[in-house]
This record gives C-alpha cells, structure tokens and sequence, in this order.
C-alpha cells in the first residue's frame, strides 16, 4: 500500500493496511473515515504536546523530569516511532476502552482540559465507524446517520474554539471582537 500522508496523523489502518477490528475481511483503502481520524490525531497531539496557543511545546517535556516520562512514552508511541509502532498503539486505543482516557485524555495539557469532552465523542464516531464495513457506513442510510454526528462535534470544536480565543485575549488585555 503506498502511503499517502503525514504518519504521525494517519490513520493506524492505513500505517498497516490491517483494520483495527479483525472481524472484519475488507481491503483497506483510504477513505473519508480515515481523514476524518488524521484530524483527530492532529488535535490530540496539540492537545497533548502543546501548552496553549503560539505553537509552544510543554516546556517538562524537554526537561529530564521523572514525572513525565508517561507522556513522553505516550508521544512516542503514537506519534514518533516507526509506523508499525505508531499503527499498533492506534489500534490498541480503539480496541481497548480504557486507553482514551487513560494514555489521551489525562495528558491533556491543562490548557486543553475544555477539549477532553469534544474529543471523547469524536473518539467513540471513529470507534462505531470502524467497527462497520465499508458498505455499512458508506450506504445511504448510515451516511445521515454519522455525517451529522460529526457535523455536531465539528460545531461544539468550533464554539469552544471561539470561547477559549475570546477569554485568551480577554487574559492578555487585548480587544475581543
């Protein structure tokens, strides 16, 4: 399979070209599920490595502090190792329920907390969507039943988005629009 992509972001399906849910027999092939899931790899790494706005990294992640190690081990596996590594921690978060909050959601930089909810609903659409074949999500019926669920996360992102700029720069003193 050739890869199209950045692998830190890609979906563990295609890293491996194995579907996370092993009942299933289909080909895996990209398709609008797995870009939906790049997005979500995208946000939780900013979530987890980043400390608010302006692109700046935890600065304990750089430093040798003991405390953080979790994390570090949590960055590593699902974001910078190899793509066989990266593939199969992916799918242990989505085969065990467990993992989201546990190696995810508690590494939330505190800046992020408001997201962990947003993010938890998007992890569970992802989980249900791979759980179904192809055909199943992609036929007309299923199709209105996960575009809106999406459309309702996408929104409740872009609301909390908006609240978190607004009290940012209410905090720096700067004129809210």
């Amino acid at each position: 399979m050739h890869l199209k992509g950045t692998p830190p972001y890609t979906s563990g399906e295609i890293l491996s070209g194995q579907r996370y849910f092993h009942g299933h027999r289909d080909k895996v092939f990209h398709d609008a599920v797995h870009d939906i899931e790049s997005f979500f790899w995208v946000l939780v790494y900013i979530c987890i490595t980043r400390q608010g706005p302006g692109d700046v990294r935890w600065k304990e992640l750089e430093q040798e502090n003991e405390e953080y190690n979790g994390l570090r081990r949590v960055i590593h596996f699902l974001f910078e190792s190899d793509m066989n590594t990266m593939a199969a921690n992916k799918g242990e978060m989505f085969t065990h329920a467990g993992h989201l909050e546990e190696y995810m959601l508690d590494n939330f930089h505190n800046y992020f907390q408001p997201f962990r909810e947003l993010v938890k609903e998007w992890f569970h659409l992802l989980t249900l969507l791979n759980t179904m074949t192809f055909m199943t999500w992609f036929s007309k019926s299923w199709t209105m039943h996960w575009s809106p669920g999406l459309l309702t996360i996408l929104t409740k992102w872009r609301g909390r988005c908006l609240m978190i700029e607004r009290q940012t720069l209410k905090n720096c003193g700067m004129a809210i629009r």
